[in-house]
């Protein structure tokens, strides 16, 4: 049976590297009064005199950067740290090799502890981890440092512990649909919208992105690159106001009329293996005054490419895939030879065939 206070473990058997350790334990000490500003915000320490919301926090950060596959686990090898067990204030008065918390008052305070603990401590973090990523980003990297590549993704919640959902017909669709903004240059997410599945992705980026003018403004010189469930020739015309550039695939029913064909860039043999064909290049005009809208985009470019799918193991070679992408932007040749060179490419197909 596991003993209810933690035991000290070898110190390679914690499962958090030393180096990184050492950094949390630094992290921690700046990261106190945020903590301590957000708990008093929120009443977390209520009727809590010893396991502090920042003790609490510790052991979670711990636990989320070690590589066990429980949180009991996790709590027995805290107490190995001794960096760490300082930094916290876990540490027991009488001397012993124990932490000053059980674990059943950490499992506790994971059901009692208000979770708006955390919203004003995730937005230090997020602020710290862009601040190191922008220090790593290299220095003439114009492509990779304006991109924004937006999409949405649905999380399931139980109706159980989620009473506040809408009623829907299927209750295996019960959940949320949360709009991110990922920047390749940080590898960061950043959600933009939170919503129930009742509101789809159109009408969630009028509300968080076209209809919010601080953030319109912020994208401003940027490069917001979408999919189809996003896509309309209105939103577009709003971007480019706003001095916003587009990269998207074209829609199937979208009117195209074919203003000029532009040289065929040849293939990059040193670019994933020459699996994309650049077939065409071509300066394209997107509707016509005859739809419901009225709006017409000119002066935009379509490339198609032919992209081949990567091989897997024990399958047959797959036949290419045909994109067809459209963007406002005129200078990405230049760009992408410079990503190929630094080796930081962005992983995405649609992408890499433009220019």
């Amino acid at each position: 049976m596991a003993p209810s206070s933690s035991v000290p473990r070898p110190v390679g058997a914690v499962g958090v590297a030393r180096r990184v350790r050492r950094w949390l334990a630094t992290e921690l000490v700046a990261l106190r009064s945020v903590v301590e500003a957000s708990a008093a915000s929120c009443g977390a320490e209520h009727s809590r005199k010893h396991f502090t919301s920042y003790r609490h926090l510790c052991l979670l950060l711990f636990h989320g950067l070690s590589s066990h596959p429980s949180l009991h686990q996790s709590y027995e090898h805290f107490a190995a740290c001794a960096g760490l067990v300082a930094a916290s204030g876990l540490g027991r008065t009488d001397g012993a090799d124990r932490l000053g918390v059980s674990y059943s008052q950490l499992a506790a305070s994971n059901g009692t502890r208000p979770a708006a603990l955390l919203v004003g401590v995730v937005d230090h973090l997020l602020a710290r981890v862009r601040q190191a990523g922008l220090g790593a980003l290299p220095a003439g990297d114009p492509l990779l440092g304006s991109l924004i590549i937006q999409d949405s993704t649905f999380l399931r919640l139980s109706l159980r512990l989620a009473g506040w959902l809408p009623p829907l017909r299927r209750p295996a669709c019960s959940g949320v649909r949360v709009q991110v903004w990922l920047h390749p240059s940080l590898d960061l997410p950043e959600v933009v919208d939170l919503t129930t599945v009742k509101l789809n992705d159109r009408q969630s980026w009028d509300r968080s992105v076209l209809g919010d003018p601080a953030r319109l403004a912020a994208l401003a010189g940027k490069t917001i690159v979408i999919d189809l469930g996003y896509y309309r020739h209105t939103a577009f015309r709003d971007l480019l106001a706003a001095g916003v550039h587009v990269v998207t695939r074209r829609y199937p029913s979208t009117s195209v009329t074919v203003e000029a064909d532009r040289p065929v860039q040849p293939p990059l043999p040193d670019l994933d293996g020459g699996r994309i064909a650049v077939v065409a290049d071509q300066r394209v005009t997107l509707g016509t005054p005859a739809t419901r809208t009225g709006v017409v985009l000119t002066g935009w470019r379509l490339v198609t490419a032919d992209v081949t799918p990567r091989l897997r193991t024990g399958h047959r070679s797959p036949a290419p895939r045909r994109y067809e992408v459209l963007t406002d932007r005129w200078d990405l040749d230049a760009a992408e030879h410079q990503l190929r060179d630094e080796n930081r490419a962005v992983d995405d197909d649609q992408l890499r065939a433009i220019g």
